[in-house]
């Protein structure tokens, strides 16, 4: 009886640590997921949480091992004509405190060569009534820098379910995204 009650104890356990891991989106302090890049997908040669979108052309979507504001990784997306377009995303959970406050966003941007736009973060906020509200939330510099912490502030709004993340490059040259985040302000 001891060993199955043992036994239980640490199946409950288990289920608890992994049920945090997965979920860790969802609390308060940073919202994104895998914000630094580090954590590797089960499709290899891609971040974890991340989704990478070819929106017209031929764009390379890289996840960088040569160049990041902090750890190992970051993103890049290189755009070789005004034909090229993409971006990368994930969709961040929302949890109960984050609703109607005030939250920043952030994000380390890093540019090479970037002309006609410059590099945007835009959030996608997924309402209850199925309604999207779309903001552009940073907006980098054109030309070529190293990595820059961009950030802003907006109200969340009070009936949200879930916020897009869209990490873009709709001008030529080469973008850098690293430690993406969601805070309270």
């Amino acid at each position: 009886m001891i060993i199955k009650f043992t036994c239980l104890l640490a199946i409950i356990f288990l289920l608890s640590a992994v049920e945090a891991a997965d979920n860790s989106a969802s609390k308060p302090g940073n919202s994104v997921s895998n914000p630094s890049f580090e954590k590797e997908d089960p499709t290899p040669g891609k971040p974890y949480a991340w989704n990478y979108v070819i929106k017209r052309g031929a764009p390379f979507v890289v996840w960088d091992k040569k160049s990041s504001n902090a750890g190992k990784y970051s993103v890049s997306i290189t755009n070789l004509s005004r034909k090229d377009c993409a971006y990368v995303t994930q969709v961040v959970r929302c949890h109960e405190s984050t609703k109607g406050k005030q939250l920043k966003v952030s994000a380390f941007i890093k540019a090479e060569n970037i002309k006609e736009q410059p590099p945007a973060v835009y959030l996608y906020m997924n309402l209850k009534d199925r309604s999207i509200k779309k903001m552009k939330a940073l907006v980098a510099e054109k030309g070529t820098y190293n990595f820059k912490k961009y950030e802003n502030t907006f109200l969340c709004h009070k009936d949200i379910n879930s916020i897009r993340i869209f990490l873009w490059n709709m001008g030529t040259g080469t973008v850098w995204y690293d430690d993406v985040s969601i805070t309270i302000e």
